[in-house]
């Protein structure tokens, strides 16, 4: 995925997806999760962020005392993130314009936290950009993996009816926000697992809001709503029809 897409969708992901009430309930929870790391609250961490984008999951580990490196492959992005971060200092939050392909050979690391959140599946060889990201991560670090879930995809198609659909590459096209290659959840698994793993946490973010019929979701409080996805999201085989699914994994 080349920046100038990004740049160019900067603004439809604000709206869409940051901004919205289906992207609080994928921070919420994925904040939830880094949470349940043993040190998050005290602070002292290494991490690295790449594919920040606006730098939403960024504050709230600056603000728990960690020091970041935030990379985006897109100016723009970086450009809301540093407004966001702007009262943190610059020995606490560092930006870089670059790809996840190359972070190895432009960052020194190692890093206590490694956040890959949405962007494998932007990328054109998604197990190449995390053995590239891994290779920067400490032994006994941690890896915070959100990816787009394709059969969540294909499920949404299936209920749908779209089914000439599923008869084509279900890769996203220029100006939209379907990734370019959704990923499938087992294949992931046996990625992390290859490259020395361990899968200590499994969330799904968005297990069935999604679905909802917009009616009924206008019925239920928002609230009630978000009670019912934390409930389920970690529950199989719940989570595996979310729309994200977030791993929190320590390396051996």
């Amino acid at each position: 995925m080349s920046g100038p897409l990004f740049d160019h969708l900067a603004q439809r992901f604000a709206s869409n997806i940051y901004d919205s009430p289906k992207g609080w309930i994928r921070l919420q929870l994925l904040l939830e999760d880094l949470a349940s790391l043993p040190g998050y609250e005290q602070g002292g961490w290494s991490v690295l962020d790449g594919g920040c984008g606006q730098g939403n999951a960024a504050e709230f580990l600056l603000a728990r005392g960690h020091t970041l490196d935030l990379c985006d492959i897109s100016e723009p992005m970086l450009e809301v993130a540093r407004q966001r971060l702007q009262d943190y200092s610059a020995d606490r939050v560092r930006f870089h314009c670059l790809p996840v392909e190359q972070l190895a050979s432009q960052l020194p690391g190692p890093y206590d936290l490694i956040c890959l959140h949405a962007v494998l599946e932007w990328l054109p060889d998604p197990r190449a950009g995390l053995t590239a990201a891994l290779s920067l991560l400490k032994p006994g670090g941690h890896l915070s993996l959100l990816f787009y879930n394709r059969d969540a995809l294909e499920y949404r198609h299936l209920l749908h009816g779209n089914f000439n659909r599923l008869k084509r590459p279900l890769e996203g096209f220029g100006g939209t926000l379907t990734p370019i290659n959704p990923l499938i959840p087992q294949e992931v698994e046996q990625w992390v697992s290859q490259a020395g793993l361990e899968i200590k946490v499994r969330t799904g973010m968005r297990v069935f809001f999604d679905y909802m019929q917009p009616a009924i979701r206008k019925e239920r409080s928002f609230e009630d709503v978000f009670a019912m996805e934390r409930q389920y999201s970690r529950r199989q085989p719940f989570l595996y029809l979310a729309r994200y699914i977030h791993l929190l994994c320590e390396k051996r």
